[in-house]
Order: C-alpha cells, then structure tokens, then sequence
C-alpha cells in the first residue's frame, strides 16, 4: 500500500480475497522515503493500519521505498516468516493440552438446556493450519468463542502472518468449513 494514503478501500478489498483464500499474508507499506514529508511514523502508520486491517491483525507490516530500494530484506524476511507459519505443523499433544487449557480457563456459554462440549482437536492440514475441532453441536459454536479457540492458538503458537482455518464437527455432522 502506498504510504502517502494509508489503508484506502482497495487495499482493504485486495486483502479480503487473499483471506478468503487463506493465503499468508504481509503488508507492505510503500513510499516510505516521503514519510517524513508527510508527516508519518512507523507508530502511527502500524496504527493506522492496524484499525483498517482489523480483519487481518495477525498481519506483519513492512516500511519499503522502491524508489531508494530500502526495505526489501526485510519485506522478503517476513514473506518467508510467513510461508513458514503458514506451513507449519503442531505436535498433537501440546495442540490439544494448549486449547483444552484455553477451554478451562474460559469455557463455552451455554445455550438453554443445552451446551457446547468440544471433545478434542486435531491439526488435519497445513497450507493453511487447518484444526478440527470435535464437539457435540457445531450449531452451537458462537463466531466470537471461535476468535477465541484461535487468539489461544495464536497466542500460544504464533502464525504471525498466517490464517488460521478453524472447523468444527459435531457427530453425525459433516465438516464446518469455518
């Protein structure tokens, strides 16, 4: 994105298709060398960026000026930092004890007489990180407690610059693409 106007519509709309996908994903911030000029700093630009990616807070950002070739290294750090996370496989049992321990410490709301129970977890893919999630009722799942199952795992494992693909499956149920 161009750094004289942060964030525009277009760059937020580019992004979603690379989500959609579930592809990695860094931000380049481009014209940095005019920074100064128009008055930016790297606080107030991750900010910026940081309030219209909300979507992709996970994101690295990256200051490059094509024009002075500053930057690029560590642009092209990040894009390897991320196909790594983005390819990255979990031992199952520090999988499962890290969302069985986020689970106890903030369990699932209940819905009347009944409530959501998740069995386990298992990493099925990477390319992206795919986990599958055993429950009872995958009706049941709350889009919110699902940003939470996968804050525990970004918490805990990183993925910075990686979506997470979260699905659940309750029995007798076929997969939630999530």
């Amino acid at each position: 994105m161009d750094a004289s106007e942060l964030a525009t519509n277009q760059d937020t709309h580019i992004t979603s298709y690379i989500l959609d996908s579930f592809k990695g994903i860094v931000l380049g911030i481009n014209k940095w060398d005019l920074a100064t000029k128009i008055g930016l700093n790297k606080e107030s630009a991750i900010q910026q960026v940081t309030n219209k990616f909300k979507f992709a807070s996970y994101a690295p950002a990256c200051f490059i000026s094509a024009k002075n070739k500053t930057g690029i290294p560590s642009l092209i750090d990040a894009v390897h930092s991320a196909n790594e996370q983005w390819s990255r496989e979990l031992p199952r049992y520090g999988l499962k004890r890290t969302v069985m321990n986020a689970i106890s410490e903030h369990p699932p709301a209940s819905s009347g007489h009944h409530s959501l129970k998740i069995y386990g977890v298992t990493q099925s893919q990477s390319k992206p990180p795919t986990f599958d999630f055993y429950v009872n009722r995958s009706d049941m799942v709350h889009f919110s407690y699902k940003r939470y199952l996968e804050n525990a795992l970004r918490k805990a494992y990183g993925f910075k610059g990686s979506p997470l693909r979260l699905r659940f499956k309750g029995r007798g149920e076929s997969w939630d693409t999530g």
